[in-house]
């Protein structure tokens, strides 16, 4: 039988079990995203991978730089977050957050579009634990109402 020193400890272990999830964004994050329209935009190039401007680039694994560009080709304005979606060949994605945005001068000339200043971007992919295969690769950048998706025409073998 449990007396009164077990019962305040289990109750404040049950507590604590039941608050430990209050913090983890990542499930948030995943339901918000899941929540969000979905919205394809034709304005974005991933001009190298590994500085390679190739098609298809080969890696060893490790990490991976990619650099290029992306904006909303239904807002002509650039979201100020982005990421990278590698799309394994069983359909399974892997999003990698946190891309560096930067000036792109030669973007906003090139649309005539003032908003596509900030379209740079540039980010280095820890890959270590993806599986050898072929990735496409799809740019993201989710707004408060929409999940912006364009599509690349990059090819990444990790071999």
């Amino acid at each position: 039988m449990l007396d009164k020193k077990n019962t305040a400890v289990l109750a404040s272990a049950l507590v604590m079990t039941m608050l430990s999830g209050c913090d983890d964004t990542s499930i948030s994050k995943q339901s918000k995203q899941s929540e969000l329209r979905s919205v394809h935009s034709t304005k974005c190039s991933l001009g190298f991978i590994n500085d390679d401007g190739s098609m298809v680039t080969y890696a060893d694994g490790g990490s991976v730089r990619l650099v290029g560009w992306a904006a909303d080709s239904n807002t002509n304005t650039t979201p100020p977050q982005l990421n990278i979606v590698l799309t394994g060949p069983d359909g399974k994605s892997f999003v990698f957050e946190g891309a560096a945005r930067n000036d792109r001068p030669d973007v906003v000339k090139a649309f005539n579009q003032d908003g596509f200043l900030k379209s740079g971007f540039s980010l280095n992919l820890d890959v270590t634990a993806l599986q050898k295969a072929t990735y496409s690769v799809s740019l993201q950048m989710p707004t408060a109402d929409n999940l912006i998706t364009c599509k690349t025409n990059k090819i990444l073998i990790l071999k």
